[in-house]
């Protein structure tokens, strides 16, 4: 995960220690998502709100939370395979 997250650091312009927590930031809620999207989360949930509009649509906003919200109710849903994936 180390050699991850430095990789894509080097993707960012970190010239203070605010721009490097931001780019730090939005990695793991990229990896976050991957997670979350190789565990076949989205076929039961969205994701909405400024992070969302951030990533999908390249705005100009950052939101430190990530909200999401399943499609129907489902008392049967866990988060435990969601886990799992952001694990590998």
């Amino acid at each position: 995960m180390r050699d991850t997250i430095n990789g894509r650091l080097g993707r960012y312009t970190l010239q203070t220690r605010d721009y490097f927590y931001n780019a730090l930031r939005e990695i793991l809620q990229q990896v976050t998502l991957l997670g979350r999207w190789r565990s076949s989360f989205f076929d039961h949930a969205a994701s909405y709100g400024r992070t969302s509009l951030r990533l999908l649509y390249c705005l100009d906003r950052f939101s430190e939370d990530m909200d999401f919200s399943l499609l129907a109710p489902d008392p049967t849903f866990s988060f435990e395979p969601c886990g799992d994936a952001l694990e590998r």
